[in-house]
């Protein structure tokens, strides 16, 4: 079960309210982050503080998680750290590293049949398979 900090449960309450008080405008939003559509400066505007809200908020939680992940010799990728990374969900394995990947989930631009069909990227390489 993750432990988030407080910062990061109150900066994901913040993220929730601010996505849904856009209403349909989330969707142009959405697509700005997510393709980069071009979009009206004051919904750009409103991208990019979400943005900095959520990338704020991995950025935390990576701080305790990169030392997790390299304690079982794995790097995570640099948008990882720097909290860029939109992917809504990480690959299996680094879920049983740290539980706090999930996140990725809290702060998601995507909604839930998207997140299900989403197929995460290959973080951990070099380690032999097992079936």
């Amino acid at each position: 079960m993750p432990a988030f900090m407080t910062k990061t449960l109150k900066a994901a309450l913040a993220f929730r309210r601010e996505t849904e008080a856009l209403g349909p405008a989330c969707e142009v939003v959405k697509d700005y982050v997510l393709r980069g559509r071009d979009i009206a400066p004051e919904l750009k505007a409103k991208a990019e503080e979400l943005l900095a809200l959520r990338s704020e908020a991995i950025r935390d939680e990576m701080y305790y998680l990169e030392a997790r992940a390299k304690e079982a010799g794995i790097q995570l990728p640099e948008d990882f750290l720097d909290g860029t990374a939109l992917d809504p969900i990480v690959e299996p394995e680094l879920y049983r590293i740290g539980p706090n990947f999930q996140v990725f989930e809290l702060f998601s631009w995507y909604d839930p049949l998207e997140t299900a069909r989403f197929c995460p990227r290959k973080i951990i390489t070099g380690r032999e398979e097992k079936n």
